[in-house]
């Protein structure tokens, strides 16, 4: 999964970085893009991709994705079916944002685990579930997760205060 992701964004940095030949060119059609998956050699265009259950997409590449990759496809596939027009030409400024992303200096807004928002990380600490951003975030590595989970099960308020402290490591 994650090969998938890299290749995405390195196509979409490939188009910004040489003049924005998507932004510039015709419109291209999602579904005339496609990306490898899996080892396989198979391909499956930008617009199937958007589409495709889970289930099926791990048929396609062979491997089973954990939950912090089942996370990410979720929210990269409503993103790349809400920057596909009706026509099928994928939006500009999408492409355009993900060239940009992509040129920062991590390649990503996010950890390395998942891609968890930062209004929907304080929410999930608040509600005393810190420990699922936490770990979503740095893909249930390092011992903050269990950390955040016994001080939310044992105190809820040093819970909260842990999981906004960490928070600073992902955004």
């Amino acid at each position: 999964m994650r090969k998938l992701l890299i290749i995405l964004a390195s196509f979409l940095l490939i188009n910004g970085t040489y003049g924005n030949a998507i932004a510039v060119a015709p419109a291209k059609k999602a579904s005339e893009i496609f990306l490898p998956i899996g080892n396989n050699g198979q391909k499956i265009s930008l617009l199937e991709l958007s589409k495709i259950s889970m289930k099926d997409l791990e048929a396609l590449s062979g491997k089973k994705m954990s939950f912090s990759e089942k996370i990410a496809y979720k929210s990269g596939q409503r993103s790349l079916r809400k920057n596909i027009h009706a026509d099928g030409t994928l939006d500009k400024n999408f492409v355009k944002k993900m060239a940009k992303t992509n040129k920062s200096s991590t390649g990503s807004p996010y950890a390395e685990g998942g891609n968890i928002p930062q209004w929907a990380y304080i929410v999930l600490v608040i509600f005393a579930l810190g420990f699922i951003p936490i770990g979503v975030m740095s893909d249930w590595k390092g011992n903050d997760w269990w950390i955040n989970l016994l001080l939310t099960l044992c105190f809820w308020i040093p819970g909260v205060i842990h999981g906004l402290i960490v928070m600073k490591k992902y955004y």
